[in-house]
């Protein structure tokens, strides 16, 4: 879910302080919760501002750069190695999928692709 716009917010906090009703009211005026209407007040007062927090960030990659760089070797040196291949050959306890992810980080495709003459039918 986004969050609220800095407009709605301004304006959300005008209505607060000129009074206009209560929380309960100001909040079903503005389709807000009264839950948003407190932390938003409360963020005014305690930090001096009404923008929304800064996405927190979430987890690093599994596959490090070092262990990036062992695994373009890897594709490198055997190409034909599947994802679980490339797992156990570095050691790791990841899934599939994260080999993947890191692979899609480094530019590399593992789709096969085969070099042969064009169809004489055409495409069908």
């Amino acid at each position: 879910m986004d969050a609220y716009s800095l407009d709605l917010r301004k304006r959300v906090v005008a209505a607060v302080e000129a009074g206009d009703g209560t929380w309960k009211q100001t909040a079903k005026r503005f389709g807000v919760s009264v839950a948003f209407l407190g932390k938003l007040m409360k963020r005014r007062r305690e930090d001096g501002t009404i923008g929304p927090k800064p996405h927190g960030g979430g987890h690093g990659p599994r596959i490090d750069s070092r262990d990036a760089g062992r695994l373009a070797d890897l594709v490198e040196a055997r190409n034909d190695l599947t994802l679980a291949q490339l797992r156990d050959a570095l050691g790791l306890h990841v899934s599939h999928m994260t080999v993947h992810r890191a692979l899609v980080r480094l530019g590399i495709t593992r789709k096969k692709s085969r070099r042969g003459p064009p169809s004489r039918s055409g495409r069908t």
